[in-house]
């Protein structure tokens, strides 16, 4: 490979510079640098900036998560969008990740190796955050090992998070965890599903349409965890405890769990609610903005709202 790489300003930059010029780090790898197993900084293949974010392992395309989002998304529809106007996660940034956390698995993968302990808890969270318009967004976490304590927490969260937290301590941060089985909200820990550990497969996704998010494991929907889920957020995995490790699926491959289908049921509910919603909104002399789509409740598996309920002038998309 290469030893440099494009920086914002047009310049090339050596390797060697990298480590020493940490403004540049992060600019470069926005720009598709990839962070190799010795943790240092390296070229991609091709030293043309505009192929950066084509050839870079880093900037792989999220084909299941696109999918999903182009077929039959309402919020796309009806704001006249594609999903090239959407940037979606694709990995975990080093600059939003604890150093008690090592990136691995071509920045797909989360390892453990602080000295564990609840002062010690590490945090990472991904370069995008999860745009409202992709109605429904999911992802997959492997649990490679467990670690001592499987205190690993899978959620998401707002961004300029603390990083020494677990997903669900603090407000805008919500977490389903493994050693307890607990949704946290926070800071406060409700049972809500089963404990995982080595080998199991926990999704965590947010319906963006009634604003709510919920998990599976091993393919199996656990019912809503949260409600009001609000504006955009990370992705973000917790660990404290010595050798936990995860793999992440944003969509390079195929999910367990058939969010497909799921989802598309979802949307057709979305679209029969709207251009009813629409109708009554028109006897009464108004009309509803497209850009400013207000959310519909829905009735589902673990929800708390039915599909009588209005629209709401506080919540919208």
């Amino acid at each position: 490979m290469l030893g440099y790489v494009w920086n914002d300003a047009n310049e090339i930059l050596p390797s060697k510079v990298l480590k020493e010029c940490h403004d540049e780090v992060f600019i470069c790898t926005k720009a598709g640098v990839i962070r190799g197993l010795n943790e240092e900084f390296v070229g991609i293949r091709d030293d043309r900036k505009d192929n950066c974010k084509i050839k870079s392992p880093i900037k792989k395309t999220v084909a299941a998560m696109t999918k999903l989002v182009k077929e039959g998304n309402p919020l796309l529809l009806l704001k006249n969008k594609t999903i090239n106007d959407l940037e979606l996660p694709t990995c975990w940034e080093i600059t939003n990740s604890s150093r008690n956390i090592k990136i691995v698995d071509n920045n797909l993968g989360l390892l453990y190796n602080g000295p564990g302990g609840l002062d010690d808890s590490a945090a990472s969270l991904t370069d995008n955050s999860i745009p409202v318009d992709v109605g429904i967004y999911y992802y997959e976490a492997k649990i490679i090992d467990e670690g001592k304590k499987t205190n690993i927490g899978i959620g998401f969260c707002k961004q300029n998070m603390l990083l020494n937290r677990l997903p669900g301590w603090d407000w805008n941060s919500y977490g389903y965890h493994g050693d307890d089985g607990k949704r946290f909200q926070r800071g406060n820990g409700i049972r809500y599903g089963p404990f995982f550990n080595r080998g199991d497969i926990v999704g965590c996704g947010i319906n963006f349409l009634n604003q709510t998010a919920f998990y599976t494991k091993n393919g199996v929907h656990l019912g809503t965890a949260f409600n009001n889920i609000i504006g955009e957020f990370h992705p973000m995995i917790g660990m404290r405890s010595l050798n936990e490790r995860i793999l992440i699926n944003f969509g390079n491959n195929p999910f367990l769990f058939d969010i497909n289908n799921y989802s598309k049921e979802i949307f057709k509910e979305y679209l029969k609610l709207y251009e009813e919603k629409k109708k009554e909104f028109s006897g009464n002399g108004k009309e509803i903005d497209n850009n400013l789509l207000p959310v519909i409740r829905i009735a589902g598996e673990g929800s708390d709202y039915d599909t009588n309920s209005d629209f709401s002038d506080d919540f919208w998309i």
